[in-house]
């Protein structure tokens, strides 16, 4: 019964590591979050404890053999986060984060709790200081669809920024432009921006998101 109750305790401290990344990445605005973390630490410790001691009446067993292929196994939500629009890929540090958070996951459910629990705050520390190092030397890359009136500024908008994916068409008098901009920093962003919407040629302009 006790042992019962410890196994319960390794899936409760999985689920509650799950939720922290989970809400971690959902400050942030990422793709997945609170739920799909959650879900994939604590389905993890249940396989694992499954693969440790759901054959002990079985005889001789692999106790890897359902372990091993969680780590496989857990790349396919990975690869659902994953996405590719025009030169950018979206999604890899989420990805990679769930892959991590099976591995917290099955370390509770072997109940190695220190280094599971380890594995969680490395991950939270080393997350947060990655970001404020993004934050301060960042390449910032947007998409932007901008209707104008004014064929001279669409001539020389790449002379002011860097212009990737540029598409542009005429209708009823109006200039329709499409292009993905890189900015050096994120002030060096905003500042274009403000300039752009200044102009009296601008009648729309989108950032998507």
């Amino acid at each position: 019964m006790l042992f019962q109750l410890e196994l319960i305790l390794r899936m409760f401290l999985a689920a509650s590591c799950g939720v922290m990344v989970g809400y971690e990445r959902r400050r942030h605005h990422k793709q997945a979050g609170i739920g799909t973390f959650m879900i994939v630490c604590l389905g993890a410790c249940m396989m694992m404890i499954i693969s440790k001691y759901g054959f002990d009446d079985s005889g001789k067993f692999d106790a890897s053999r359902i372990a091993s292929q969680v780590v496989s196994g857990i790349s396919f939500l990975g690869a659902g986060i994953i996405m590719k629009r025009n030169q950018n890929v979206a999604g890899l540090t989420t990805a990679a984060a769930i892959w991590a958070m099976a591995g917290v996951g099955m370390a509770l459910g072997a109940g190695m709790y220190i280094v599971g629990i380890s594995g969680l705050f490395l991950y939270l520390i080393f997350s947060g200081i990655t970001r404020k190092i993004k934050k301060r030397d960042q390449v910032v890359i947007e998409n932007y669809k901008i209707v104008v009136t004014s064929k001279e500024w669409i001539a020389h908008v790449g002379e002011t920024i860097r212009v990737y994916n540029y598409s542009s068409r005429k209708h009823d008098g109006k200039y329709y432009l499409e292009l993905t901009a890189r900015f050096n920093t994120l002030e060096e962003k905003i500042a274009w921006e403000k300039d752009v919407l200044s102009q009296e040629f601008v009648i729309a302009f989108n950032a998507e998101e």
